[in-house]
């Protein structure tokens, strides 16, 4: 009875060393990180965190900051990417052409002695609108390359699967708003005759325009009678 008493402490003992020993010992991260939410944005658009990466004690080191998961044609750029906490961070998500879709990503926040902390947040990318047409842009022309600023708008609400409607601002240089018929499904712009400054000067072309919202237009301004063609150019902002 002594010897199966004896060995019940030596086995209660040994189960309390190893549970106890400093190498088990749950490490508390000594920093929280503010900010972090689901970002939501179409094609060409950018969406920001103002993340604050905040001290709690008790050890104090530099906290390294990373992003995975992104897809192919979103990044995401920081201001801050390591520092001692209490530090700030601004991270941009820029899209370019990412595929539509949710795509789940993770900010990791590492440091030497306290380890690695994860945050899950979903990366959502809706449909463009008119194809991620609607923008700023900067343009230049074959007859003329000094560069130019421009702007496509909705002329009414988008209707999908459809040829829409849009206006294309200071077209080519001219000062002048054109009408044009987009269509998604075969990334084509058509710009029909149309007439400006009474009648005396006409624009007619077509086009086409990448996932990336790039457009180049083949048309013709005739004014007073006399035509010239050129190429139009508009990249995004």
């Amino acid at each position: 009875m002594r010897k199966l008493t004896t060995l019940l402490l030596a086995a209660c003992a040994l189960l309390t060393y190893s549970c106890n020993k400093p190498g088990n010992k749950a490490q508390t991260q000594p920093y929280a990180i503010n900010g972090v939410d689901d970002i939501q944005i179409k094609q060409g658009e950018d969406d920001s965190w103002n993340l604050e990466v905040r001290s709690i004690g008790p050890v104090y080191e530099t906290v390294t900051l990373s992003i995975t998961g992104l897809p192919q044609g979103v990044t995401a750029t920081m201001t801050q990417s390591s520092g001692q906490p209490t530090f700030f961070s601004t991270v941009v998500f820029k899209n370019t052409n990412a595929l539509p879709g949710s795509y789940p990503c993770v900010l990791t926040a590492s440091s030497p002695e306290a380890g690695a902390s994860t945050y899950n947040f979903m990366l959502k990318i809706s449909n463009p609108i008119l194809c991620g047409l609607i923008r700023n842009y900067t343009g230049y022309t074959s007859c003329d390359t000094t560069k130019f600023l421009s702007n496509i708008i909705a002329t009414a609400p988008p209707i999908e699967d459809s040829i829409n409607i849009v206006q294309i601002n200071n077209f080519a240089n001219h000062g002048l708003n054109v009408k044009a018929n987009i269509d998604c499904a075969t990334s084509t712009v058509d710009i029909p005759l149309q007439w400006f400054n009474g009648n005396t000067v006409s624009v007619v072309g077509s086009g086409t325009f990448t996932g990336g919202a790039s457009m180049s237009v083949n048309y013709t301004i005739t004014v007073n009678g006399s035509p010239t063609s050129c190429t139009l150019y508009l990249q995004p902002n």
